[in-house]
């Protein structure tokens, strides 16, 4: 048994059937777009159509393998670097926006 609670909850949400449902429409959406651009369904009339459709795709593939592999780390760090963001009055630590 763990004994950090917010894992816990993490494991309660995850067994949850709506966010087991939830997480077989993100795998199937992102095995669906692999397999359409393994089957070359991103031509174009031109190069730069093509690789803006390959990108789009292969950033929603990406999108969607970094939600189905999150964590509870995952989670508490995003809002640490959340909170700092919002502290710095909408800066990065390195002064960007």
């Amino acid at each position: 048994m763990n004994d950090n609670p917010l894992d816990e909850e993490m494991i309660a949400w995850k067994q949850h059937p709506f966010t087991q449902r939830f997480f077989k429409f993100m795998f199937w959406c992102r095995e669906r777009n692999k397999e359409d651009w393994a089957q070359g369904q991103f031509e174009g009339a031109d190069l730069d159509q093509m690789a803006l459709k390959q990108a789009k795709t292969l950033g929603g593939v990406a999108a969607l393998s970094g939600l189905l592999s999150l964590e509870m780390q995952d989670i508490i760090d995003g809002e640490k670097e959340a909170n700092e963001y919002i502290r710095n009055q909408g800066r990065w630590l390195d002064g960007t926006r």
